[in-house]
């Protein structure tokens, strides 16, 4: 009896207990419920808030916005206002300048008109002047054209003599060209002769020849190859040359102004860099072979005035070619008679 009492006691415990959890659980229920609502409206609230906030600062930089825009045109004004008052102070002094100036300029004015009083006294006495001076240069106008009349027959008596004098020197230039046309005749029968001595006195030979104006000698009849010191035979040829320009020059016109040129030749090899003979370039070897033959022309009696020396490499070949025979003709000493 006494089990069946405490079953029965457990048994009306339990339903007692499942009521409090299920009103335990319905207050946790109702708190979360609670717990929510009011984040919610708290994050409602933070929302609304936040977009109120937001429009305030909008509201607030269009106010700022605006209050730089009144104070840069509070500036703009101040800095025209400025500007303004110193064009008001350069109108004022330039308006001062101006009045100074006026006063100055009426002062002068009235200088002027009392000038201008005296002026015209001085005028009337000048004109009287003038009228003196006026008829002066009248007879002064006078006699100048009686003195153009003397200058026009003048004039026409120079005319006269300047065409007088053309037809002179026109006869002049004629008798000067016949005399030049005489003496270039004079020289080419003299020059006929001379080479014409020459070759009788120097013989028949291939290495000495005329080419039209000039007697050439090849340089082996007078120099050893790349030298310019005259050889034994080569003086014994020129010294024949000395001997028949002193003959003939005796027989020159005293008017024919005569001269020797001796030119030097040199074929277009060029002078070695190892060579012995001491010249840099074919150039200086014709001079040297030329001023020697003058030398030695003056040592035998030819007037120095009558020669001269010339130089010119290889530049003025006779022949054109590169073999042994065209190097030997262009190797050469010409002698030219001419005239100064």
């Amino acid at each position: 009896m006494r089990r069946r009492g405490r079953s029965a006691s457990e048994l009306n415990v339990w339903p007692a207990f499942v009521d409090v959890l299920a009103t335990l659980l319905l207050v946790i229920i109702l708190l979360v419920m609670a717990v929510t609502l009011t984040q919610f409206y708290t994050a409602n609230q933070a929302n609304q808030e936040r977009r109120i906030g937001d429009q305030l600062s909008d509201r607030l930089q269009t106010q700022r916005d605006q209050i730089d825009g009144l104070v840069a045109e509070r500036l703009s004004l101040l800095a025209n206002l400025e500007g303004l008052s110193n064009e008001l102070s350069i109108l004022t002094t330039d308006r001062d300048t101006a009045q100074e100036a006026a006063e100055s300029l009426l002062a002068k004015l009235a200088e002027v008109e009392g000038e201008a009083v005296d002026l015209q006294g001085t005028l009337t006495d000048t004109l009287l002047q003038m009228d003196d001076k006026l008829v002066r240069l009248l007879s002064v106008l006078s006699e100048a054209e009686a003195a153009r009349e003397n200058l026009s027959a003048q004039n026409q008596n120079l005319v006269e003599r300047n065409t007088n004098l053309t037809a002179s020197l026109a006869d002049l230039g004629e008798r000067i060209n016949d005399s030049l046309l005489l003496q270039a005749e004079e020289l080419q029968r003299q020059r006929s002769l001379f080479f014409g001595s020459l070759i009788d006195v120097l013989g028949e030979r291939d290495d000495i020849s005329v080419v039209g104006d000039r007697f050439v000698f090849q340089s082996e009849v007078l120099f050893a190859s790349g030298s310019a010191e005259l050889g034994s035979g080569g003086q014994t040829q020129l010294a024949r040359l000395a001997e028949t320009i002193l003959n003939l020059a005796n027989d020159f016109p005293d008017d024919l102004d005569w001269i020797l040129r001796i030119d030097g030749h040199t074929d277009a090899r060029p002078i070695g860099e190892n060579s012995r003979s001491g010249f840099e370039n074919n150039w200086q070897l014709s001079s040297e072979r030329a001023r020697s033959v003058v030398e030695f022309l003056v040592d035998q009696g030819v007037p120095p005035e009558r020669l001269t020396a010339a130089g010119f490499g290889s530049y003025q070949p006779l022949v054109d070619g590169n073999n042994e025979d065209a190097f030997a003709r262009n190797r050469r000493i010409e002698v030219k008679l001419t005239t100064r």
